[in-house]
């Protein structure tokens, strides 16, 4: 894991000052994550797979999420993003357990963001959304309510494919 992280009781310990958290093996310890502030990027694939991480509060200095950061973290529970972050195509893709979602002002929420996120219910689309891509919103077979961005211009092919409680 690095001589700059460690976990200790289930919540990741920065030692030193870092900016972005490469990809690493939390897996199976980590439960709860809380950035500091000067972490600005989350790599690709960085928590992916981490099964016990059930929260996260994101630092407001946060400026990316990248692809696949948070794949299959079947336990996590909702992802409260900050404003002026950029998410990557499937962030959250497969976190089976994800009920609640804030996004921040984006024009685009990137290809299979929250594919497989079967116990999502509601999402609020921000009205700075233009465009949702393909497979956005992708077996996320509980999803009940959609409240739309006024300034959607484009949903793309199968953003919300599989999607059967859709109201």
């Amino acid at each position: 894991m690095g001589d700059n992280l460690k976990i200790k009781n289930g919540v990741l310990v920065y030692k030193k000052k870092k900016t972005k958290i490469n990809e690493y093996n939390y897996n199976d310890q980590l439960v709860q994550l809380e950035l500091s502030r000067r972490v600005k990027t989350i790599s690709r694939m960085t928590f992916s797979g981490c099964r016990t991480l059930k929260t996260i509060k994101f630092s407001d200095n946060l400026k990316e999420i990248g692809y696949e950061a948070f794949y299959n973290c079947v336990s996590l529970e909702e992802a409260i993003t900050p404003v002026g972050v950029e998410l990557c195509e499937a962030a959250f893709m497969d976190c089976k357990n994800l009920k609640k979602v804030v996004l921040p002002p984006l024009k685009v929420l990137p290809k299979n963001l929250f594919k497989g996120c079967v116990s999502l219910e509601e999402v609020v689309i921000p009205d700075t959304v233009e465009i949702i891509e393909e497979g956005c919103f992708y077996g996320c077979k509980n999803l009940k309510t959609i409240i739309f961005s006024k300034n959607l211009k484009e949903i793309k092919d199968y953003a919300f494919k599989r999607c059967q409680a859709l109201e």
